[in-house]
């Protein structure tokens, strides 16, 4: 495992290569259980990217990174879950807002899946959707909420929650999904599984499970 007072640009560019290239497209693997893969593997890319502009913005992210192994998951993570084809300049060209924006919800998750419940079901009410769609879907379609994700107007972290409190995946095997919601379901998913475990120890708290549990159940029973 990464030594957390020995980062070097390297170590940095080491959790990059494993978030996107292992973590992510590789089935078993966990990166929060099991060892970073060999230095053999990546180093031969390194050697080539060190004294180039990329090996120097590694260099220049670790100057804002503290020397924690789990920081630089969350991070190569955040920015994964919003653009998987993400590189390292996109970090820097964000000023890592994608990754301080992510830390500021999972440090207050409350708040977080509140304000996008809201911007949910405030959208349910402009468009006269119907919030149980919204959240366990129509037909043979998906639940409304993933498109907001998709449209960035829910953060993953809301997803993984939603997931969490009303088991939103399993109400998809209760009926047939059309073969785009079928394809589109299953990614998210992958996806999900991949990225829950790297921010699992802010969801254990179940307090914050049982006012949004109420606060939904209130909404299902009511209506808009």
């Amino acid at each position: 495992m990464i030594k957390t007072h020995n980062m070097t640009g390297f170590h940095a560019f080491w959790v990059y290569m494993a978030i996107k290239n292992v973590h992510f497209s590789t089935g078993k693997y966990d990166i929060m259980r099991h060892r970073l893969p060999t230095k053999a593997r990546f180093l031969g890319i390194w050697n080539n990217l060190r004294k180039d502009r990329d090996g120097m913005q590694f260099l220049k992210i670790m100057e804002r990174m503290s020397s924690k192994k789990e920081d630089y998951i969350r991070l190569f993570a955040a920015y994964y879950m919003k653009k998987p084809l993400f590189h390292v300049s996109d970090i820097l060209n964000d000023n890592f807002h994608t990754y301080k924006q992510s830390e500021i919800e999972l440090n207050d998750i409350l708040a977080t899946v509140k304000s996008d419940y809201l911007t949910a079901i405030l959208y349910c009410t402009e468009r006269d959707v119907d919030p149980q769609h919204m959240f366990y879907g129509k037909d043979n379609g998906l639940p409304g909420i993933y498109k907001m994700y998709d449209r960035g107007k829910v953060s993953v972290n809301t997803m993984i929650a939603f997931d969490t409190v009303f088991g939103i995946r399993h109400r998809l095997t209760d009926r047939p999904l059309n073969i785009v919601a079928e394809t589109r379901a299953v990614y998210y998913h992958l996806i999900f599984d991949k990225y829950r475990p790297i921010v699992y120890n802010y969801f254990k708290d179940i307090e914050w499970k049982k006012e949004i549990q109420a606060y939904h159940h209130h909404i299902m029973a009511y209506g808009r």
